[in-house]
């Protein structure tokens, strides 16, 4: 249930976003317009991608950990073996997204500026 709230809420945001870098296009800002159209739409999709990981992996691995040759994933207390491969797709996926989410923030305030003619 939560992934299913954590999946509608970046949807919400993601459609917002689209409206709102349609509206500055249509403004006529220039070519940052398309970068923070790109920058607002990419940490939702991230996410989105990231929580199916999350379910596909049985867990992330950001909380995972590393014993000798043997990978798990961490979820909710419980630990998955899961390949090599598998691991860095979900270690690097997550901190990805962490860091989109914070490009996407600076780019969201960037825009007003731009938006605005500050």
């Amino acid at each position: 249930m939560f992934y299913v709230v954590v999946l509608a809420i970046a949807g919400v945001i993601g459609a917002r976003a689209l409206r709102m870098g349609k509206a500055i296009h249509a403004g006529g800002a220039g070519p940052l317009s398309w970068l923070y159209f790109a920058l607002t739409i990419a940490p939702p999709l991230l996410l989105a991608l990231f929580l199916v990981s999350i379910w596909v992996l049985h867990g992330d691995g950001l909380t995972g950990k590393v014993v000798g040759d043997r990978y798990f994933v961490h979820q909710r207390g419980d630990y998955a073996e899961v390949s090599h491969g598998a691991f860095l797709f979900s270690l690097w996926l997550g901190r990805v997204t962490i860091g989109s989410f914070a490009i996407g923030l600076a780019a969201s305030l960037l825009g007003g500026v731009v938006r605005d003619g500050r």
